[in-house]
């Protein structure tokens, strides 16, 4: 009876064990394709290389025309006639403004009579003098005789000398009546009107009556710091932009670098003429102008090899690390040309770097790496 007993208890044990043997098989699931080996990710890179980069000087100024004259009258009296307003055009040499002029002319005029009579009266005491001289050689009139004509011949040629020269101050005077433009240009402002009366006081540098600006070029003076100012030549290329004509470019050159460096603020003063067709820029305008200032070899990437962090501005790549792993390299940038940017810490040459798919990486990322067909531009200024 005990026997019987014990098999029973070791069949319904060995029941249990297989029920919980198949539970156990159930529940261990076959790995998932996750857990396998990780599947890597087909990507295009680049080397990063020498290449050379344009260099540029950037700087910022104020538009100034090119001449700029403030015209003053030389003689006082009405402004009898004002030919110019605001806007126009004027000539090198072309009547701009007159002041009466009636009693300058009344006074040549009168200078004119008397020259004329002095003249005369010189002939008839000249033919006196020459007669009185040979007869005095001959010792027909006595030497006193002859010395009285010569006082009165000698007065009378200096008195038509200072004549001539009072004509002369005169003629001046009269010309000063007639104000002419000294360049060719656009009259910026008009500080006098007609009926004015221009006074001594007048004459001075704080009442022109007009000014006249040449704006067919422009000037911009730019400050230039220390360790830009040796890169500057004269003559060199200049681009022009300013906020007034979004997009637009104005072509320049270098005209002059001052001698001397400024000791507080530790910059020269570079002169920039540029062209200005159409009149389109404006004495105050505010200009931002680059220097073209050669070119130089530096490490460069492709611009499609960086990303950018939204929070700090800084910028990285993923570099390989071996044949088939990627990790995250932080680099610091310079110039950018033609889609080609500067690498000046983070990269050395030979570096090879990724320059697609890179949302898809992290550091350690499998990946099949292929060199992409398009190269970096050696020359990107081109």
């Amino acid at each position: 009876m005990k026997r019987k007993k014990y098999i029973i208890l070791a069949v319904i044990l060995v029941a249990v064990i297989l029920v919980i043997a198949r539970a156990v098989k159930k529940s261990i699931k076959p790995p998932v394709e996750t857990e396998q080996e990780e599947k890597a990710l087909p990507v295009e890179v680049e080397k990063a290389s020498m290449a050379a980069m344009p260099e540029t000087v950037e700087a910022i100024g104020n538009i100034e025309p090119f001449k700029k004259v403030a015209i003053f009258s030389e003689a006082t009296g009405i402004l009898e006639k004002l030919t110019v307003r605001e806007g126009d055009f004027v000539k090198a040499g072309e009547l701009i403004a007159a002041i009466e002029g009636e009693q300058r002319k009344l006074t040549v005029k009168q200078l004119e009579n008397e020259i004329k009579s002095q003249q005369y009266q010189l002939e008839n005491l000249k033919s006196n003098y020459e007669r009185n001289k040979r007869l005095a050689d001959q010792g027909v009139i006595a030497p006193k005789n002859f010395e009285d004509t010569e006082t009165q011949y000698n007065s009378a040629l200096y008195r038509l000398k200072a004549l001539e020269a009072q004509m002369e101050t005169a003629k001046r005077r009269l010309k000063d009546t007639a104000i002419l433009a000294p360049i060719s240009g656009m009259v910026a402002q008009k500080f006098m009107d007609e009926g004015e009366l221009v006074t001594e006081s007048t004459m001075t540098k704080s009442d022109p009556i007009v000014s006249i600006v040449d704006i067919s070029r422009v000037k911009i003076t730019v400050p230039v710091g220390e360790s830009d100012i040796k890169k500057v030549k004269a003559n060199q290329k200049v681009a022009l932009e300013t906020d007034v004509y979004p997009g637009r470019r104005f072509s320049g050159r270098v005209n002059k670098v001052m001698p001397v460096t400024d000791y507080v603020t530790r910059t020269t003063t570079v002169e920039v003429l540029a062209d200005n067709p159409g009149y389109m820029l404006k004495e105050g305008m505010f200009a931002r102008v680059s220097i073209d200032a050669g070119t130089r070899n530096v490490l460069a990437v492709s611009l499609d090899a960086l990303l950018k962090m939204p929070s700090s501005g800084s910028y990285y790549c993923f570099r390989m690390r071996d044949a088939d792993t990627v990790e995250k390299v932080y680099v610091e940038t310079g110039n950018v040309k033609g889609g080609v940017i500067e690498i000046k810490e983070g990269l050395k040459e030979g570096d090879t770097v990724v320059v697609t798919s890179q949302g898809a990486l992290e550091t350690g990322k499998k990946v099949i790496p292929a060199y992409r067909t398009k190269t970096i531009n050696q020359n990107p200024s081109q």
